[in-house]
């Protein structure tokens, strides 16, 4: 098929997230010989380039690419800033359009024949400024437009652009593999974003350990739903692991940056705890219990195509959303499976004007031979991720054995201070019993020496008042016998 009649799929496949690259697949697989290439702001600098057959938008239309899809994601209110924080800050706006993931309809030779959105959110488009939204209502005019949910569509219809609403193409992902469900131990399926991670801390380990000890020890597996910047990492997934076996949990990482991979271990899942909107749509496709951490796009979603679904915010205990989420019937989950594969059907068929949608995703021997297999998929990526880990898991070791030695020395550091402030406060308490002593026995001397010395005074003051009194009494007796030698003496002389 020429490239002029094929439909170049443009996605942010630029970076590594799971539904920026299951969103193309499925795409491929639908349209089949209508699919065009991936299309990327620059294939240079994409990892997917060889193996997915990534090719700039430049080098696509220069070919003579006149159709384009963009598939899906928060694209709407995507600035080059927001792009550029998600992927890398050498990215460079060489064009003029405000939009990285939008193409504008250009004019004469340049333009496009067809345009298409599908599954596109619209997070953050009530926060564009107005000279933004004259801007995206310029570049989506024109354009068949579908949108994930009817937030978006509102948000579009205030612009005066016409748009319809439809479950996410990823609801399509289980009828376009031959993924094996097994009925074994089916396990916990978590992930969580570092953002996440960091946010409820602890009670993710707790709310975990608690799960699993109340599912008869089922084992955890911990996934990545994307490696781009700002999304997941090994090395958080690692550190969970840790801490959940040393609660004596079973647990374990997909260290596989395959979304296929990750794709399988959800449809094999007894329950999924997420805070990734696709892991969340993997989960509603396979009629797999799951609750989601609370984020604006995800509760937006669910309000749409999972009703009833749960959600885990800042108030609520992990372990009670996870086990009501267990407790809903199978028979709903499938309900809901059923009807947002219905649906996405409808949606797309009259998009494309297909009319062999049931047919399209009946498995069969052609699309077996998948080009993202488990042992090509971002195989360089993927190793440099395990050595990036393996060091990342050194750097941990010997930072751990080295805060043990630090810690068991400033321990005894700390024993002896303790040992050495609590024989000083006893020898302040035995010093300040002493000195109580003391001024005890110096208040008691002190009573008894103004006891004696008002005895003394009392004594003396009542002996001079008997000498004042009686003195006459004494020197009278003397006087006479003075007088009376005096008159002897007196006699003799003459």
């Amino acid at each position: 098929m020429s490239v002029d009649s094929q439909f170049g799929l443009f996605g942010a496949i630029d970076r590594h997230n799971l539904g920026d690259l299951l969103m193309p697949w499925c795409f491929e697989r639908l349209l089949q010989e209508q699919a065009g290439p991936w299309l990327s702001l620059d294939a240079e600098m994409s990892d997917l380039e060889e193996r997915v057959g990534a090719e700039s938008i430049e080098s696509w239309h220069k070919r003579g690419g006149r159709s384009v899809l963009h598939v899906g994601g928060d694209i709407l209110s995507c600035d080059w800033e927001i792009a550029h924080s998600f992927v890398s800050t050498e990215y460079k706006n060489q064009n003029s359009r405000p939009f990285p993931y939008l193409l504008p309809n250009g004019e004469g030779a340049s333009s496009w024949e067809n345009r298409f959105i599908y599954g596109a959110g619209g997070t953050g488009i009530e926060s564009l400024t107005s000279e933004q939204k004259t801007d995206l209502k310029k570049t989506l005019t024109g354009m068949k437009i579908v949108v994930r949910d009817h937030s978006a569509h509102e948000a579009l219809t205030e612009l005066e652009i016409e748009s319809k609403v439809a479950p996410c193409i990823v609801t399509l992902y289980p009828h376009l593999t031959d993924h094996h469900v097994d009925q074994g131990d089916n396990p916990i399926v978590f992930q969580a974003s570092d953002t996440v991670a960091h946010k409820f801390g602890e009670r993710i380990v707790t709310g975990l350990s608690c799960l699993a000890e109340s599912m008869n020890n089922r084992r955890i597996v911990i996934v990545p739903a994307g490696l781009a910047l700002g999304h997941d990492s090994f090395k958080s997934a690692v550190l969970l692991r840790q801490r959940l076996l040393k609660k004596g949990c079973q647990a374990e990482v997909l260290l596989e940056a395959n979304p296929h991979s990750v794709a399988a271990v959800v449809a094999n899942a007894g329950l999924v705890i997420s805070s990734s909107l696709h892991l969340r749509i993997l989960a509603i496709a396979n009629s797999v219990p799951r609750v989601s951490f609370k984020i604006p796009k995800i509760e937006t979603y669910i309000h749409n195509w999972d009703p009833g679904g749960l959600l885990v915010s800042d108030s609520d205990d992990l372990f009670d959303q996870a086990q009501a989420a267990l407790e809903v019937t199978a028979s709903d989950l499938k309900a809901t499976a059923d009807m947002n594969y219905e649906t996405v059907c409808q949606e797309v068929s009259e998009l494309f004007e297909l009319n062999n949608m049931k047919e399209r995703t009946q498995i069969s021997d052609a699309l077996q031979e998948d080009r993202w297999s488990a042992d090509q998929w971002l195989k360089d990526a993927f190793n440099k991720s395990l050595n990036d880990l393996a060091d990342l898991v050194d750097i941990e070791r010997t930072r751990s054995e080295e805060f043990s030695g630090q810690r068991d020395h400033y321990e005894g550091l700390k024993d002896l201070a303790e040992r050495k402030q609590k024989e000083a406060e006893n020898k302040a308490e035995q010093t300040k019993n002493e000195l109580e002593q003391a001024e005890d026995l110096a208040k008691e001397f002190k009573g008894q020496r103004d006891h004696y010395q008002g005895l003394f005074q009392k004594e003396r003051s009542d002996l001079e008042t008997i000498l004042q009194s009686n003195s006459w009494k004494m020197t009278k007796p003397l006087r006479l016998v003075k007088e009376g030698i005096l008159q002897l003496k007196g006699r003799f002389a003459k």
